[in-house]
């Protein structure tokens, strides 16, 4: 051929895409499989202990969040009693008083249930659950303590020194013992994350769960 030619292809667009579209479509489903792979649990044997750890640490995270929700209860308290001493309206404090009285009864109940079922779980954990309860009553009578001195201070039935003396000692008792309930429950924080891994990859838990002891967990874990 000493003529030049022309040479032209045309390829349908969808021709064009394929390959791409199979390529995005090859790694996705790696990805995918891989994904499924890490999560799919291949041991042949159940782990009853990592089984029981992994309801207490349910049953743990349920005791946190009532004892958050007492805290907030203790807080209103607080707020009550500044609001009493600027208005003086004893109705309005004694029905605060009542109201919270009663939230404060049924989140306390709902944890001593649970302490029971945990107990019966882990005796180690129930313990610490146990320790929570009496110092959360240590406090609690505290600031029924300190509620019977803004009672007086506002009715007049004592100066207002002897108040501040008075309500300063229960300020700092009340400051150590929150202080104990948040070291309580900061030493079992650790320990709860530890259940919520093994309930991801308990075929990991159960290669190690024989080695970990409750003491340990206990100072790893926020059990509550």
């Amino acid at each position: 051929h000493i003529q030049n030619f022309d040479l032209q292809f045309k390829y349908a667009h969808r021709t064009m895409l394929l390959e791409p579209l199979l390529l995005v479509s090859a790694f996705f489903l790696l990805f995918l499989l891989s994904i499924i792979y890490v999560r799919l649990d291949f041991s042949i044997r159940v782990d009853e202990g990592a089984e029981a750890k992994m309801k207490v640490a349910g049953y743990l995270e349920k005791v946190a969040t009532l004892q958050d929700r007492r805290n907030a209860l203790y807080q209103s308290i607080e707020d009550a009693m500044v609001k009493f001493k600027s208005n003086k309206d004893n109705n309005s404090f004694q029905s605060a008083l009542k109201r919270i009285g009663g939230d404060y009864k049924v989140e306390t109940q709902a944890i001593a249930e649970l302490l029971t079922t945990v107990k019966n779980i882990n005796p180690e954990l129930g313990d610490k659950v146990g320790e929570l309860q009496r110092l959360d009553r240590v406090y609690r009578d505290l600031q029924a303590q300190q509620t019977a001195l803004v009672e007086k201070l506002v009715s007049g039935k004592i100066v207002k020194a002897a108040y501040l003396d008075q309500e300063n000692g229960l300020v700092k008792k009340k400051e150590e013992t929150m202080e104990k309930i948040n070291s309580l429950e900061k030493s079992s924080e650790h320990s709860k994350n530890i259940h919520k891994s093994c309930r991801r990859t308990s075929f990991l838990c159960s290669e190690h769960s024989e080695n970990v002891q409750p003491e340990k967990i206990i100072s790893l874990v926020r059990a509550f």
